[in-house]
């Protein structure tokens, strides 16, 4: 059991919080920023991925924006398909990976799988020649 006292802490990030669940179990909570959001994205596509990002539900944006929910399942695949992507989960993964890094955003899904090619394997990763 820890017996540090909580104070001596070092300090968080702008707008983290701390919440202390038991002695020693501590929960930290990070601000989401908005995300870079590539060019090739239309402006409705750009607004549908910020509400997805933010985990507003296919319904949700909808009602937001004044379409379908049909309407918004097909920005999503466009946005999918213009991303290299095939989840809501790999967009959010994706965008929060593109504040971390600028990295050209593959046309198309084979563009990203040769990316990934081209990349050493985790098990070649750290060999000497």
């Amino acid at each position: 059991m820890s017996t540090k006292n909580r104070s001596s802490y070092p300090p968080l990030p702008e707008g983290a919080q701390v919440d202390f669940l038991a002695p020693d179990l501590a929960l930290l909570s990070f601000p989401l920023h908005d995300p870079e959001l590539p060019d090739c994205l239309t402006v409705a596509e750009r607004d549908v991925a910020v509400r997805v990002y933010q985990g507003a539900t296919n319904a949700e944006i909808a009602s937001v924006r004044g379409v379908s929910a049909k309407t918004v399942a097909r920005q999503l695949e466009a946005i999918y398909r213009k991303l290299g992507v095939a989840s809501r989960r790999e967009l959010v993964v994706r965008l929060l990976a593109e504040q971390r890094t600028v990295a050209p955003v593959p046309k198309s899904r084979e563009a990203n799988e040769r990316a990934r090619a081209a990349r050493p394997s985790s098990a070649t990763r750290g060999r000497a020649p």
